[in-house]
């Protein structure tokens, strides 16, 4: 399902400070091999890893891995996989601080 065509960030929030206009425009495709390409207008501008596993604890974890210096490194996360269905993927984190981070995938 999550390999299924281009995803958009609805919701990125880092506690209570909104930061989704950072990724207005970008395009995440989710591919074999754990693989992840970010586009804008169609043109790579970046790739990153992804892996869902389970975690004995918490359920489904979503990682996803950058490591480019810009704001895509501020997904890179061990994301609690909240729901998930064809067309929307909500992720949480508790940061260190106690603070639940928020990053919601939709279809565009």
């Amino acid at each position: 399902m999550i390999m299924d065509g281009s995803w958009n960030i609805a919701l990125y929030q880092e506690g209570a400070v909104q930061l989704t206009t950072a990724y207005t425009g970008m395009e995440f495709n989710f591919s074999t091999m754990h693989q992840m390409e970010v586009l804008i207008n169609a043109d790579p501008v970046a790739n990153g890893l992804w892996r869902v596993l389970r975690d004995s604890e918490e359920g489904l974890k979503l990682y996803i891995n950058f490591d480019t210096g810009d704001d895509l490194v501020g997904l890179t996360n061990d994301w609690k996989v909240v729901s998930i269905t064809s067309t929307r993927i909500e992720l949480t984190d508790e940061s260190d601080d106690d603070s639940l981070d928020t990053l919601v995938f939709e279809k565009p």
